[in-house]
């Protein structure tokens, strides 16, 4: 009899463990995808962020370019327009004589080569430079050598203003040892750059 009644005690006890572990396990199921969930918003979330972060980034990159491009654009502008002045300044007056170096006394110091000629400005822009360059020809008129320099420029030591529209400049340029020996005191001399001094004026 003891033995009867113990066998709905164990049955009893049986389904209450029963029902214990499918409690627990829909429990731990229900939580696995409650965590799987908050997982994903904070993947989310994070994603959000960080595309949020991309885009301001690249649109700030975008923005910073835009000046710098405006500026090259300008500048490449200005420099085709510098080209196109050249044909509004005239060399005038060109000759190859005997001159002094700055620092030499009129007189006393040997007299060197010198090409000296006249600047002439007919455009209607102020320059800020005007740089020229001077070919040294042999006897048979071909250029055997050249030498640049700046009659206009804010680093000259004789007269560093700008030349400005409808204005002259007279220049001189010693040669000293700048010609090959088989120069034949002939030469040809070009303008071959100007800077505006401003974009304006």
């Amino acid at each position: 009899m003891g033995s009867g009644s113990s066998q709905p005690a164990r049955k009893r006890i049986s389904l209450a463990f029963l029902i214990g572990l499918l409690c627990f396990l829909v429990g731990y199921f229900a939580g696995r995808e409650h965590i799987k969930y908050e997982i994903r918003q904070i993947s989310r979330n994070l994603a959000q962020s960080a595309l949020e972060g991309i885009g301001q980034a690249f649109s700030k990159s975008f923005g910073a370019s835009k000046p710098s491009s405006l500026a090259a654009d300008q500048e490449r502008t200005k420099q085709r327009e510098e080209r196109e002045y050249l044909q509004y300044v005239k060399l005038e007056n060109i000759k190859v004589g005997q001159g002094y170096g700055q620092f030499d006394v009129p007189g006393y110091s040997n007299t060197k080569p010198s090409v000296s000629a006249t600047l002439r400005n007919i455009g209607d822009r102020t320059l800020r430079t005007v740089r020229v360059t001077v070919y040294f020809l042999d006897k048979d008129g071909h250029r055997i050598g050249e030498k640049s320099y700046s009659p206009v420029s804010g680093f000259s030591f004789d007269d560093d203003s700008p030349l400005k529209s409808g204005y002259v400049r007279d220049f001189g340029y010693l040669i000293g040892d700048d010609a090959p020996s088989t120069w034949a005191n002939k030469v040809e001399v070009e303008i071959t750059e100007v800077e505006f001094l401003d974009p304006t004026v």
